[in-house]
């Protein structure tokens, strides 16, 4: 069995010993991570983990749009920087619309709103070098809005990294043919549970969206990829399918949003 961790903030300093840690996931047969960046510092890490991982790590760059103090110039590096390595980049992210750093505030959509012209330009800059997205956009409101600015955009490759909206919302995702990822979460939680068994085979993906740490069975463990294994399982038992059939459908769900045929050989 093959998996792919879509999702996976490799150049965070939790991750000691990277040598270690692709060996464990080679091990347990994981074949591609992507590694996400958040700013301009990350993305020049998650360039080198690439090259020195180069056929298992894959990088993606972007703006974390929780990152309320970026500013034009901080954007217009990543993008230049994205420009630069076309070749050497699989996907524009982490990008989309903050949630957690303005959900507490009165002028909460007014400050999502303002974050919509940067995801514009990123999406741009994915649609001119036919790359893939990977979006944050939590939740309601921000999903909706994400949505729509990825469809007027006009992007095919898009996902929905950790998903956590409404059932109407997730069905637009769906019925778009976007991809919609599944965390570790999905082992313990309800709310993932009843998200995995919402969407199609044909639109997950597994992510870890490590190091973000996680409860019940990896509770106190640093999140790996190797964790998209045991996401894998639970997935299976709530479709009613074996493992094989989850591991082989995801892998090739991301070898087609990524555009990785080795994926699939």
């Amino acid at each position: 069995m093959k998996f792919v961790d879509v999702h996976c903030h490799l150049d965070n300093p939790k991750y000691i010993n990277l040598n270690e840690l692709t060996a464990r996931a080679k091990e347990g047969g994981v074949v591609g991570i992507v590694a996400a960046s958040s700013n301009l510092v990350s993305a020049q890490r998650v360039l080198g983990i690439g090259e020195k991982y180069r056929g298992l790590v894959f990088p993606a760059l972007g703006v974390h749009p929780e990152r309320l103090d970026a500013t034009k110039d901080d954007v217009d590096k990543v993008m230049n920087l994205a420009k630069e390595h076309r070749r050497d980049i699989v996907a524009i992210g982490e990008i989309g619309l903050p949630y957690y750093s303005i959900r507490e505030k009165e002028d909460f959509v007014k400050l999502m709103e303002k974050a919509v012209p940067t995801l514009k330009r990123f999406l741009e800059l994915a649609l001119e070098f036919d790359l893939a997205v990977v979006l944050h956009a939590p939740h309601d409101e921000p999903a909706q809005r994400a949505f729509e600015v990825v469809r007027d955009v006009g992007l095919k490759r898009v996902l929905f990294h950790w998903h956590k909206s409404k059932p109407e919302i997730t069905k637009m995702i769906v019925d778009s043919d976007y991809y919609i990822s599944i965390t570790p979460e999905v082992c313990y939680r309800d709310r993932d549970r009843e998200l995995a068994k919402l969407v199609p085979l044909r639109n997950l993906v597994l992510e870890t969206d490590g190091p973000w740490p996680y409860g019940g069975e990896f509770k106190d463990k640093l999140t790996e990829p190797i964790f998209i294994k045991r996401t894998a399982q639970e997935i299976a038992k709530l479709k009613n399918l074996n493992e094989e059939e989850v591991a082989r459908a995801t892998t090739e769900n991301a070898s087609k949003l990524f555009n990785i045929k080795s994926w699939n050989s």
